[in-house]
């Protein structure tokens, strides 16, 4: 029997101190650390030393079948092994090229749940022949830099390497997934329910726990292969696909005051969008979610406090982190109403109109 104290909670400069008390109390009889048989580990895959987790969440990797099974799968895409040659953002690319030589290329990006545009394209034209003459060149062997072919556009799902959380966003029809933008496919009937239950809090938890680790890890192909899958049924799944479509709605309906964003229609000041009612309605969609997906893999009251709370701690980090915006851009979304910001974006447009961009 092996003891353990947790101390991951803690601030840095704290961590020393908290150990040391920890250990006093406990020879005090004062104090209740957790205790495991380290065989218990093994419950879960490869093992990961995620002695905080319970016995019901262990076994939660024993009572499903894997992910990847039937005709669910998990893929990584190609290296361009010369970006500055190979993409594009999309607004560079004569629009009748776009999907006739030049194609949509998920390559990653920023934590964003359920949506995101996708703004980089990639030339592959006659099926990607420069491309893989260049990997063939230099490698000798297309096979070695282009990976998974069979999967290019086809809809599915991407998400970020690394995030705070795992929550991809919807990979449209007619797009290639990158090496690092890993990408999972399902049927289309079932689609949008996957996105949903993976973009639950119950999903991103089980996932940190089958990698051991938390706060900021990556999100990698092989773990999400092996994920414990919890099969919808019907009317679970309709329920999921409804939630899904409208947060998708929801995320790319904040996208339509971006000029570089496909989902563009107007500046800011030509067409407000109430963000705050956007976000409330999203995080009201979570929470259904959440609800579904913990009654759909079994786990309890108490499990649950547990994993809310490690996300709760998971979302205070991020906030400390670097990876989010500095103080002089928090104030972004409001400033678009300044002279100059609306001067600017209604000029931008309006060029862009007499140029025919836009209609």
């Amino acid at each position: 029997m092996t003891v353990f104290f947790r101390v991951l909670d803690e601030p840095v400069e704290e961590k020393a101190s908290k150990l040391h008390r920890s250990v006093a109390a406990l020879r005090r009889h004062e104090h209740s650390a957790t205790e495991l048989d380290a065989v218990e580990f093994s419950a879960v895959p490869g093992s990961p030393f995620a002695y905080w987790v319970s016995k019901d969440i262990r076994a939660v990797f024993q009572r499903f079948e894997k992910f990847e099974s039937r005709d669910r799968n998990v893929r990584q895409g190609l290296a361009t092994t010369d970006d500055f040659r190979f993409l594009r953002a999309w607004w560079e690319v004569a629009p009748s090229l776009l999907g006739a030589g030049w194609f949509s290329f998920a390559k990653g990006g920023n934590f964003s749940p359920f949506y995101s545009d996708i703004p980089l394209v990639l030339e592959w034209r006659n099926a990607g022949a420069a491309l893989k003459a260049k990997v063939i060149a230099e490698y000798g062997n297309a096979g070695k830099r282009i990976y998974n072919e069979e999967f290019y556009f086809r809809a599915g799902m991407t998400w970020p390497l690394r995030a705070h959380r795992f929550a991809p966003q919807a990979l449209p029809a007619k797009c290639i997934c990158s090496v690092r933008g890993y990408s999972a496919f399902t049927p289309a009937e079932s689609l949008l329910a996957t996105l949903a239950v993976f973009n639950s809090s119950c999903f991103d938890f089980l996932f940190k726990t089958f990698l051991g680790r938390f706060g900021f890890p990556e999100f990698i192909v092989g773990i999400l292969q092996q994920m414990p899958w919890a099969e919808p049924d019907r009317e679970l799944r309709d329920a999921a696909t409804r939630l899904a479509r409208r947060a998708w709605t929801l995320k790319r309906s904040l996208d339509t005051t971006s000029e570089t964003s496909h989902a563009f229609l107007l500046p800011p000041a030509a067409d407000k969008v109430d963000r705050d009612s956007l976000e409330r309605e999203l995080a009201s969609i979570q929470m259904q979610i959440d609800d579904e997906v913990f009654r759909l893999y079994g786990i309890g009251a108490s499990d649950r406090v547990a994993i809310e709370s490690a996300d709760t701690v998971a979302t205070r980090d991020r906030d400390d982190s670097n990876e989010l915006v500095g103080e002089d851009d928090e104030a972004g979304d409001d400033d678009i109403d300044s002279g100059a910001d609306v001067c600017s974006a209604l000029g931008s447009w309006l060029v862009g109109v007499a140029f025919g961009r836009f209609d």
